[in-house]
């Protein structure tokens, strides 16, 4: 199961395709990767793995190594083991301190634990996900489109930093893609959450909402960067940054029985997303 990241993600199931084309999964993955660039001009990670959740940290691994990395099912811990258990997809900050203070910092040290403790601590989920990282997929490939219940943008940086203007300029181009993201479903968030990760992996993240539901960038990149200088501290050292959209709506919004919901539907944001179709992302860029 690859997984293509970047501009969109999405899950691709090749079970059984490598007796169709006679060729590897890999070469598979790779013929994709190539014809997306033929296509197109885009370039994309792809990671290939037994399950969604190596997939997605097999397609991280991908940035940086020439955009494609491949999980072997026989070499699972080998790669992942040593991960920090933050940097896999579905672990919220909640879970993650309470596995920190249960002893688990790695994916290795997870799914090293008895199958009756991770479920009393974290329920079916909890078992799930264990099956997800050891290899075997619990949650399959589904053709059907659904909306996300969140929408969420984040990057670790190449180098550590502790320029804030370096993390604006990160977030500013994080709350632009989550935006567009929403649009894209014709949605709108009233709860924007901004995050910081150190180099020592502490999370730390700050939430604001807004009066009405929105969709429009500058009014999601204006509250971000607010809550970003909340949350900076100069005396410390960031490994990443990002955005998180909740509390989404799709379509009409509904009523408040006491007060008139007025969505922000921004129609210049949608301006800039035909142009980033028609001549390549990042082809308008917005004034400070």
């Amino acid at each position: 199961m690859p997984n293509l990241t970047s501009v969109d993600e999405a899950f691709i199931d090749l079970t059984s395709l490598n007796k169709v084309y006679h060729s590897t999964y890999t070469d598979i993955t790779k013929n994709i990767r190539q014809t997306v660039w033929n296509k197109v001009g885009i370039p994309v990670s792809i990671g290939l793995g037994t399950s969604k959740t190596l997939a997605k940290l097999a397609s991280d691994k991908a940035k940086s190594n020439n955009g494609i990395f491949v999980i072997p099912p026989d070499k699972i811990l080998d790669i992942v083991g040593e991960m920090p258990i933050e940097d896999v997809s579905g672990i919220g900050r909640k879970n993650s301190e309470h596995m920190k203070f249960s002893g688990i910092f790695t994916i290795k040290d997870f799914v090293e634990k008895e199958n009756g403790w991770i479920r009393k601590a974290f329920g079916i989920s909890g078992l799930s996900l264990k099956s997800e990282l050891t290899g075997i997929a619990t949650s399959l490939v589904n053709n059907e489109l659904t909306t996300p219940q969140s929408i969420q943008v984040t990057h670790s940086f190449e180098d550590f930093t502790q320029s804030l203007e370096y993390l604006e300029h990160e977030l500013n181009r994080h709350a632009h893609e989550a935006c567009q993201k929403l649009r894209r479903w014709n949605g709108f968030c009233q709860v924007v959450e901004v995050m910081l990760r150190t180099k020592d992996f502490k999370y730390l993240a700050i939430e604001a909402k807004f009066p009405n539901p929105t969709n429009g960038d500058q009014e999601v990149r204006t509250t971000a960067i607010n809550l970003l200088k909340q949350l900076y501290r100069p005396n410390l050292i960031y490994r990443s940054t990002g955005v998180t959209l909740t509390h989404l709506t799709y379509g009409e919004v509904q009523q408040s029985l006491f007060e008139e919901v007025k969505p922000h539907d921004d129609k210049l944001s949608h301006l800039v997303d035909e142009l980033e179709a028609k001549f390549g992302k990042g082809i308008v860029k917005t004034g400070v």
